[in-house]
């Protein structure tokens, strides 16, 4: 006769192994100062445009509201100096400094 037993039984629930970073869209290499190169991911719209925004979120690629000049800033919008520009469409290519920022920052699309 005796005692109770305690029965315990514990389940484990596999779970799902987590998902991988995203991979960023566009790669900003050069040199320039301030510096703002890294990997810039897309974050929504901004004028109409998509915008991206670097890993941090300190520095922005966006584009102006007729879609011609591209910036690059540490405010998003920022159209007036210092920023990097780059007056023509597209954001693929290099944005010239404004004093006193100094260089150039290029924008290319990722490649892992």
């Amino acid at each position: 006769m005796g005692g109770h037993k305690t029965i315990s039984c514990s389940r484990h629930i596999p779970t799902a192994p987590p998902l991988p970073p995203p991979e960023p869209d566009y790669e900003v290499y050069g040199a320039m100062f301030p510096i703002c190169t890294g990997y810039y991911f897309y974050k929504g719209e901004h004028n109409g445009f998509p915008y991206y925004a670097r890993d941090d979120d300190a520095w922005y690629i966006y584009a102006e509201v007729d879609g011609v000049s591209w910036y690059i800033s540490p405010i998003l919008g920022q159209t007036e100096p210092p920023r990097f520009k780059k007056p023509s469409p597209g954001i693929v290519g290099s944005y010239l400094a404004t004093f006193p920022y100094t260089g150039a920052a290029n924008v290319a699309e990722y490649v892992p």
